[in-house]
């Protein structure tokens, strides 16, 4: 084993679950509340009791991002092995992803301002696995081709540049073992890339 870890639970909150996006949500909707009230809508009464409920659902949505945030974090864990990545994910069905080294055609990284990020591991080959399976450890916004990531590392540049390194030095020694054997077809074999967002 190379290097094991787990999503970080505030990136995995306020990075995978938006809960950035819902508190801005919540926040603007305060602000309507009290611009209508400014501007002799409802009786003071009423809008301390519409900012009262308004408060209430807030807290409940954020305490159930943060559980199911909490509840990703612990259910999870990423495995880097000398010839191996291995996924363990899932709350209600569990279940485990092995992706070869030799399947992994290019590491991708994502980085956040904070430090954070996803390690996206683009397979080669034609097989896929199922986007409910994978969520949320799946590259976003990518539904039709289903792209398993490491998502909301707290050091993805580390893990990063871990990953990156090995697969390329087990891609590389398969490389050299097939050219002993026979040429390799033009274009043939994987690939690692490091890209930076």
């Amino acid at each position: 084993m190379v290097w094991r870890g787990r999503p970080g639970l505030w990136p995995t909150a306020f990075r995978v679950l938006h809960l950035r996006a819902l508190l801005f949500y919540w926040a603007l909707v305060a602000i309507g509340f009290l611009a209508w009230g400014a501007t002799g809508g409802p009786s003071v009464g009423s809008l301390a009791a519409d900012l009262t409920w308004l408060i209430v659902v807030a807290l409940l949505g954020t305490g159930v991002i943060l559980l199911l945030a909490w509840l990703i974090r612990v259910t999870s864990l990423y495995v880097v092995t000398e010839k191996r990545v291995v996924m363990r994910v899932g709350i209600a069905l569990p279940g485990v992803l092995n992706l070869p080294h030799e399947q992994i055609g290019s590491v991708d990284l994502r980085r956040n301002r904070d430090g954070s990020g996803d390690l996206v591991l683009t397979p080669v080959g034609e097989e896929r696995i199922g986007w409910l399976f994978l969520w949320p450890h799946v590259r976003p916004w990518h539904w039709k081709d289903p792209i398993p990531a490491l998502r909301a590392l707290s050091d993805v540049q580390e893990v990063g540049d871990l990953v990156a390194s090995v697969v390329r030095e087990r891609t590389g020694q398969l490389e050299s073992s097939a050219r002993s054997e026979s040429p390799p077809a033009r274009g043939s074999g994987p690939r690692v890339q490091e890209a930076v967002s």
